[in-house]
């Protein structure tokens, strides 16, 4: 089962969402001061739920507590809309608008997200600091993809559109935004089958999605090592490093199920070209 809370910013609310392994998902709103459950909603998907979260549009940054603001007068600021998003093994993506009015009335499938396997993870951050949320799904088929929120040329209605995606060499099994470096910048934090990825945003600007680069790659200790063996020779060669589709300059070898044919090639510029 996984769980999201959401407090509003007076902590007079709560809001609370979570999926099952059957598929049921379920939202409730509850007033903490009373005590007492204000409306709930719940809806069954066809295959196990990986993740939920609640979220909002825009990034919210409170004020630190060492500025004294006692002469600015605070303006009444309405309760952001919020969201929900839910990902499940077989199913695309789904996200559902205004959550706490509408329920589970308003929702829109994220495109592609269904492409690359079962979705293992979620997270919703804004990792190239436009003061917009942006939506990360991780993927048993080594793909981490990032959504962001714009408008329709069509008819102008606001829609999630897939703004840029990153390949790994093992399946994405979580995500988190946190500050490793301690230099006041938060990287994303990428776990796979075999390893963790840090990974922080470059300082590139006119970029349609700001890229994000590898900064550390540190493996599980008890990661399997990898060992090439010649058919022929039977001689075995310890593969040192990490080695994806990304990769340049690479030498590989195809081998034969049936017989043992065996072909060496190499590549000038990346595998996946």
């Amino acid at each position: 089962m996984w769980m999201n809370i959401y407090h509003t910013s007076d902590y007079a609310k709560r809001v609370t969402a979570f999926g099952c392994e059957c598929g049921y998902v379920k939202l409730t709103v509850i007033n903490v001061p009373r005590n007492e459950i204000v409306s709930d909603w719940s809806i069954r998907f066809e295959s196990s739920v990986t993740s939920v979260a609640l979220f909002n549009d825009e990034l919210k940054l409170r004020c630190p507590s060492f500025i004294n603001l006692t002469d600015v007068t605070p303006a009444d600021e309405e309760e952001p809309l919020l969201h929900l998003l839910v990902t499940t093994t077989l199913q695309p993506a789904v996200i559902y608008r205004n959550i706490t009015v509408q329920g589970f009335e308003s929702c829109y499938n994220l495109p592609d997200s269904d492409s690359f396997d079962a979705v293992m993870c979620c997270l919703v951050a804004d990792i190239d600091m436009d003061g917009k949320h942006e939506v990360i799904l991780g993927t048993y088929g080594q793909e981490m993809l990032v959504y962001k929120l714009g408008s329709s040329s069509k008819d102008g209605k606001e829609s999630w559109k897939l703004n840029c995606q990153r390949g790994f060499a093992n399946p994405i099994y979580s995500l988190l935004y946190v500050d490793v470096t301690g230099d006041g910048v938060k990287e994303l934090v990428v776990l796979t089958l075999q390893g963790v990825h840090i990974m922080q945003p470059q300082t590139t600007s006119g970029q349609r999605c700001l890229p994000l680069q590898q900064t550390v790659m540190e493996y599980l200790q008890n990661s399997p090592t990898f060992h090439l063996i010649q058919q022929q020779t039977k001689m075995e060669y310890p593969m040192k490093g990490h080695y994806d589709c990304s990769t340049e300059n690479l030498a590989y070898q195809l081998q034969c199920n049936y017989c043992i044919a065996e072909y060496i090639g190499f590549t000038t510029g990346t595998l996946r070209q």
